[in-house]
């Protein structure tokens, strides 16, 4: 009997903060994603504004150009359907409102993204990049709100994820002598930001053997990616060390990814107990 309350009662929650999604056969894919699903999307679009900024900063500097390239186009269709996806969710006047201001900034953002790489157009892109970065953040703050997570694992791993491409984008301003719009790489002051929010993490109820496997991979990942930002490199070091912040971008990525969408998942197996 307490569980068929506690079953009604989170679907009530649903209901009311989300608006009930229709799950009749038929249904699209989309139709069924629940507000923990939107969090995780509105984060990884988050996420996806300082990755493509990155991708961007290492093609124009020849940093594992086919790689690159492919990697660039790949952030900016999966920006596209995560998007595509929350335009198709019930979303509140407000939410809506939020996410039709980001779709606008998006066209320009992605079209100076796809054109060549320059070193003139990197500062348009990265002073974009910043906006692009605070509207993503006011969608996300809209939609984490209507998820009842005491301990938003869900949205502390999706701040570890964005801070770990935002590191890597800041290095690669920084190696291609840009001044960031955040102001100067201050890497010390983003990775505190990044241990704090894994050290929450650590402790958050929804863990299981899977999450915690993650976490401690993450460290692992942590001790590569945070000596790799720790030297921009001059002259022939330079492209070497360049790419093993690339490489420790991405395997950081692969991790933090991961354990962002068990959260998503695990949020709502919490709602049904």
């Amino acid at each position: 009997m307490l569980n068929f309350l506690r079953r009604r009662g989170a679907a009530v929650l649903y209901c009311l903060s989300f608006a009930c999604f229709s799950l009749a056969p038929g249904a699209s894919a989309l139709a069924q994603e629940r507000p923990a699903d939107a969090v995780n999307r509105s984060a990884h679009i988050q996420m996806l504004v300082e990755r493509i900024t990155r991708s961007y900063a290492m093609l124009g500097q020849g940093v594992n150009p086919a790689r690159s390239r492919r990697q660039l186009d790949t952030d900016i269709a999966a920006f596209d359907a995560d998007l595509g996806a929350l335009r198709g969710m019930p979303l509140s006047a407000a939410q809506k409102l939020a996410l039709t201001r980001l779709g606008e900034q998006w066209s320009g953002f992605k079209a100076a993204a796809t054109q060549a790489p320059s070193l003139p157009d990197a500062r348009g892109l990265a002073r974009g990049s910043a906006e692009m970065a605070k509207l993503a953040a006011a969608v996300t703050s809209s939609l984490r709100s209507v998820v009842l997570d005491r301990f938003d694992a869900i949205g502390l791993a999706g701040s570890a994820r964005t801070l770990s491409q935002r590191m890597a984008k800041l290095y690669f301003y920084a190696t291609w002598g840009l001044t960031a719009p955040e102001g100067n790489a201050n890497f010390t002051v983003l990775g505190q930001e990044f241990r704090s929010a894994m050290d929450k993490l650590a402790v958050a109820p929804q863990n299981d053997s899977s999450t915690l496997a993650d976490l401690a991979l993450a460290d692992s990942q942590w001790m590569f990616f945070s000596r790799a930002l720790a030297t921009l490199g001059t002259g022939e070091a330079k492209m070497q060390y360049m790419a093993d912040v690339a490489k420790s971008s991405d395997a950081m990525l692969e991790v933090l990814d991961g354990l962002t969408l068990k959260y998503a998942a695990s949020k709502e197996q919490d709602w049904a107990n």
